[in-house]
C-alpha cells in the first residue's frame, strides 16, 4: 500500500498487473481498480493523481454506486437530445426489465455471466401485463441496446476496468415464426372504401386517407396544410405529431428516408379540398380528429359493418399490398411507404411477393 497524504488515499496492489485506486472526498470513498500494464510507479502515481482529480471534479462516478445511479445520470446527462418518444421508451424498458434484474448491482460486479443470466431471463419471461406470450425479439434487443450503451458509457468513462458487454452476444433461436400480416384483399378494399365514403364523419375521412396514402399514424396527423399542393397534387411528410405522457407533440420523421414526397390520387385531392373547406382554421390537416378516438372508432366501424377486423396500421399494410398486387415496382412502393431499403419492403410483404412469383411462372406459359 502506498499512502497519499492526510485524505485517507492509497494505491494497493492486487495482483501483477492491477492496482485499487482509494481517496475520501468530501466524506465520500471512491475506489478504481487500474491495469498497469508494465507501467512504473512514476506513471502509476500520475494515473492515481489524475483519476483522483476526476473524482474532486465530479467526472468520475464512484464505481461501488449501483447500475441504477449511472443509469439515471446516463439518461439525464448523456440522452438530453434525444426525442421525447426515445426517452420516454428508454424510462420504460429500464423501470419494468432493466433495473428490476441489473439496478442494485455495482458497476464492477456486473460480470459477462450476470448479463447472460439477464439475457436469459428475457428470453423466457411471460409478460402478461399486456397479453404477450412473451416478449419478442425485437423488444429483447431493444431492452439490450439499452443495457449495452448504459454500461458501454460506464466504460469509456473509466468507471470500470473493462466492458462486460464485449464478451456478451445476444442470440435467438433461428426457428423465428413470422408474425402474420393483416390487410384487406381487393374485393374486401372495395367494399370498405364504398362504406368509408359513403359516411360523412371524419373519423372515415382519416381512414380514407389513410388507405389511399399508405402513411403511418403519425405522419397523418403530423401532416400541416403547408406540406399539401393542390397544384402537383403531392403531399409532403417532413414530420410527425406522436402522443407523449399524454400530450400531442411534433416530433421528428422516424428516420431520414421517412421524410419524402409522395403523389396522391384524384380522389385524396378532393377529399382534402371538401375537408379544408369544412375546417378552414386548421393549422394541421386533420387535428381535429382525436389521435385515439379514431383508432377506437375504426374498430368498432368494422364490427358494425362485419368487416374482418384489422389495425389502424393494416391499412398501410392494404395499401402496399394492393399496388403489389397491381405490378407497381418495389422501389417505388419502398420510397412511398418510406423505408429506408428495399430488402424492408420485400421481406415486410413475402406474401404479396410470393403470389407475384407465382404469377409471373405461369406468364410464362401464356406467352405465345
Amino acid at each position: 500500500m502506498y499512502p497519499q497524504g492526510g485524505e485517507n488515499m492509497s494505491i494497493t496492489k492486487q495482483s501483477k498487473n492491477s492496482y485499487r485506486f482509494e481517496c475520501m472526498i468530501n466524506r465520500q470513498r471512491f475506489s478504481y481498480t487500474f491495469k498497469v500494464n508494465g507501467k512504473g510507479m512514476r506513471e502509476i502515481k500520475r494515473a492515481y493523481e489524475a483519476w483522483k482529480t476526476s473524482c474532486n471534479d465530479g467526472q468520475y462516478v464512484n464505481s461501488v454506486h449501483t447500475f441504477e445511479h449511472f443509469a439515471d445520470i446516463w439518461i439525464n446527462e448523456y440522452c438530453r437530445d434525444y426525442s421525447p418518444l426515445v426517452i420516454k421508451n428508454y424510462r420504460c424498458n429500464l423501470k419494468n426489465w432493466i433495473l428490476p434484474a441489473l439496478g442494485k448491482y455495482k458497476l464492477n460486479d456486473i460480470t459477462p455471466l450476470v448479463l447472460d443470466s439477464f439475457l436469459n431471463h428475457l428470453k423466457s419471461t411471460n409478460n402478461l401485463a399486456n397479453g404477450q406470450a412473451k416478449l419478442s425479439n425485437n423488444t429483447i434487443s431493444k431492452i439490450w441496446a439499452i443495457t449495452r450503451a448504459i454500461i458501454s458509457t460506464a466504460y469509456t468513462k473509466s468507471l470500470i476496468p473493462a466492458n462486460p458487454c464485449s464478451k456478451v452476444k445476444l442470440e435467438f433461436k433461428k426457428e423465428v415464426i413470422k408474425k402474420q400480416l393483416h390487410y384487406w384483399n381487393l374485393d374486401m378494399y372495395k367494399y370498405a372504401l364504398r362504406l368509408l365514403e359513403n359516411d360523412s364523419s371524419d373519423n372515415a375521412r382519416v381512414c380514407e386517407f389513410a388507405v389511399k396514402t399508405g402513411l403511418r399514424r403519425s405522419e397523418i396527423w403530423g401532416l400541416t396544410w403547408n406540406d399539401v399542393s393542390f397544384d402537383l397534387k403531392t403531399i409532403s411528410i417532413n414530420k410527425t405529431l406522436q402522443k407523449v405522457n399524454g400530450k400531442m407533440e411534433v416530433l421528428p420523421c422516424k428516420t431520414q428516408s421517412s421524410i419524402r414526397t409522395i403523389t396522391i390520387p384524384d380522389s385524396i385531392v378532393v377529399l382534402l379540398r371538401n375537408y379544408r373547406e369544412k375546417h378552414t382554421s386548421n393549422k394541421f390537416v386533420f387535428e381535429n380528429v382525436d389521435y385515439d378516438t379514431c383508432t377506437a372508432w375504426f374498430r368498432k366501424w368494422q364490427v358494425k359493418n362485419h368487416i374482418p377486423k384489422i389495425r389502424f396500421h393494416d391499412l398501410r399494410h392494404t395499401h402496399a399490398s394492393l399496388l403489389l398486387a397491381k405490378s407497381i415496382d418495389i422501389k417505388t412502393i419502398s420510397e412511398r411507404l418510406g423505408h429506408s431499403n428495399i430488402g424492408i419492403t420485400m421481406n415486410t410483404y413475402t406474401h404479396v411477393m410470393r403470389e407475384l412469383d407465382e404469377k409471373a411462372s405461369k406468364a410464362i406459359d401464356e406467352i405465345a
